[in-house]
């Protein structure tokens, strides 16, 4: 493992590939170069509870899918900030060292990597071999360089979705006001309207009430003012 595969990961990120492809590509282009015959990468949710498969490559053997936040191999790596390698002589085993591990199963030898930055603690690079395996400082070197190349994968991601989200809640919130502003119209018109319809009906009724007083007991023309009093009121 070289510049090579470092120069290849490092494409990636200018590709149109989603995170799920460009994790999977990298994750071939690992076993490529290293003595495994399986890389995941295992993504910590964003609740922080379980490790959840986004790619892999290689064989599917003993694939786990999820772990919880503490569990198996990733966990320990999440526990000690760093990488862990295994190296157990029983393949039918899933134990190492006290910690159980289904992903262990039919393998000797697996190396667990951190992806972090900085600040965050994404996941981890799952590696294992159903053979004895061992790395050279310099692919060691190259391997945590990947791991900051996908660990970036990530983070961009996580980034792009945000902003996706954002732009999302922010599209509902323009459709909240234009449709608050219709609402403020249709009652500023509404209010408009009976304005314009109360005063024409206010003098409407002052005079009906004028004529009734002007009309002798029993004039057949009463009930019709009383009815248009009545009308004026309701």
């Amino acid at each position: 493992m070289g510049y090579d595969i470092i120069k290849k990961v490092a494409e990636l990120s200018l590709s149109g590939l989603r995170l799920d492809a460009k994790l999977a590509r990298a994750a071939r282009f690992i076993l490529d170069d290293l003595p495994y015959e399986q890389c995941v990468f295992y993504i910590l949710d964003p609740d922080g509870k379980a490790f959840v498969k986004r790619a892999f490559a290689g064989v599917d053997a003993a694939l786990v899918c999820s772990y919880g936040a503490n569990e198996g191999l990733p966990g320990l790596v999440k526990k000690k900030k760093g990488p862990v390698e295994a190296y157990k002589a029983d393949t039918a085993s899933t134990a190492w060292e006290g910690v159980d591990d289904a992903g262990l199963k039919g393998y000797k030898s697996a190396l667990a990597y951190p992806l972090r930055d900085k600040e965050t603690f994404f996941g981890v690079i799952y590696l294992k071999s159903a053979r004895k395996a061992s790395l050279s400082k310099l692919k060691r070197r190259a391997l945590g360089i990947i791991a900051l190349q996908a660990s970036s994968f990530i983070k961009c991601a996580d980034l792009a979705e945000s902003h996706e989200r954002i732009h999302r809640d922010l599209l509902k919130i323009e459709e909240r006001l234009a449709s608050s502003e219709k609402l403020m119209a249709l009652g500023d018109m509404a209010a408009t309207l009976a304005h314009e319809i109360r005063n024409p009906l206010l003098s409407i009724g002052g005079f009906a009430g004028r004529l009734k007083k002007h009309l002798g007991p029993g004039s057949p023309g009463i009930p019709y003012v009383e009815q248009v009093l009545k009308e004026v009121v309701r």
